[in-house]
């Protein structure tokens, strides 16, 4: 497993946030686009024999079917992410007396549902751990598990740690919990050093039974 310095994670997050700062807009996505295609399909009619008053007529209801379709499909967007969003919170409204827990506390709530969950020889590790505060086996592997009982989004720190501290415990993978969200960089490193992230919604399917 390759270790990142933190030198490198500077670099990488700072061109990251250049690539969008600097990110051109696509030709299609702007005004200028539509204008054009618009002038263009009237010049086409007219050199078809279409009159002027019939080619303003029929672009009035192009563009008038086209903004009606636009106001619909915009709603219906809109309405999807709000429901998903209220079915997400609806399905973690149970870990409301998780997110009062203390860290402690937190850590040995995860113990206690992995065991559920079939690990073995669960064990929490030393109060000052080196990224890793669970150790479990499952299925013949080892797995080396952080918790972040956190009110924020956890970043790519996280994710670090338990991957630096998989070799001094002798883990063959890792994992983070949280009762919250990760943040892209945290996803993108855990996904490049396939850590396996649990995030809230995760978590309460886990809690419940759901999800194996």
């Amino acid at each position: 497993m390759a270790h990142y310095s933190r030198r490198y994670y500077k670099r990488y997050n700072y061109r990251r946030h250049s690539m969008k700062t600097h990110r051109k807009r696509s030709p299609k996505s702007t005004p200028e686009f539509y204008l054009v295609l618009i002038l263009v399909f009237g010049v086409g009619l007219h050199y078809l024999g279409v009159s002027t008053e019939q080619i303003v007529q029929l672009l009035f209801i192009v563009i008038s079917v086209a903004f009606f379709f636009y106001l619909l499909i915009r709603s219906f967007v809109n309405d999807w992410f709000d429901f998903h969003s209220m079915f997400r919170a609806w399905k973690t409204r149970n870990l409301k007396d998780v997110d009062e827990m203390s860290g402690i506390q937190f850590e040995r709530y995860i113990a206690q549902m992995l065991r559920r969950h079939n690990f073995t020889d669960v064990q929490i590790t030393e109060y000052y751990d080196y990224g890793v505060d669970i150790i479990a086996r499952k299925n013949g592997m080892i797995w080396g598990i952080q918790t972040k009982r956190y009110s924020n989004p956890v970043k790519a720190d996280a994710v670090r740690q338990v991957y630096s501290a998989l070799k001094h415990y002798k883990c063959d993978r890792g994992m983070v919990i949280t009762n919250n969200t990760f943040t892209n960089p945290a996803k993108k490193l855990a996904e490049e050093n396939h850590i396996i992230l649990i995030d809230r919604y995760m978590l309460a399917k886990k809690i419940t039974g759901g999800d194996k």
